[in-house]
């Protein structure tokens, strides 16, 4: 739940910071800062249990604000799918351009791909420090 907390307010600075910059494009950021509070918010009730609806707990409070939270401008549910359409308008774009040189008889293209993603992938698993096994576990004969 802490690093829950965390990552909502990186969020909420994240987009603060890009306001105060001057940034014109927020509305990506502030739909994904909306459900992902919301979300948090809901957790953190949900874990209190029926101490979560006291007032002295602190979080009865919250309770009230999320659900006009979720309902008033623009509910959740429309959010989540406004931040997965512009993310699928971004791959849009890029697998038209893969999917015309395929069918232009460009392989190369594809191969190229294949390679970014792959060591893209190789990069992420190392940055994280993750191990994978090249043997297998043999199970002990009887």
């Amino acid at each position: 739940m802490i690093i829950q907390h965390y990552v909502t307010e990186s969020i909420v600075y994240m987009l603060a910071s890009n306001l105060d910059g001057g940034v014109p494009e927020f509305q990506l950021e502030a739909a994904i800062a909306k459900v992902v509070a919301s979300h948090v918010c809901d957790e953190a009730i949900q874990l209190h249990g029926g101490i979560g609806f006291m007032r002295d707990c602190g979080l009865e409070r919250v309770l009230r604000d999320l659900r006009i939270f979720r309902i008033f401008e623009c509910a959740n549910d429309i959010m989540r799918m406004f931040v997965a359409l512009t993310g699928m308008q971004y791959a849009r774009k890029h697998l038209q351009q893969l999917l015309n040189d395929i069918k232009s008889g460009s392989v190369t293209s594809l191969f190229s791909e294949v390679k970014r993603r792959a060591f893209s992938e190789k990069k992420r698993i190392d940055a994280i420090g993750v191990k994978r096994s090249t043997s297998r576990l043999q199970q002990p004969m009887s």
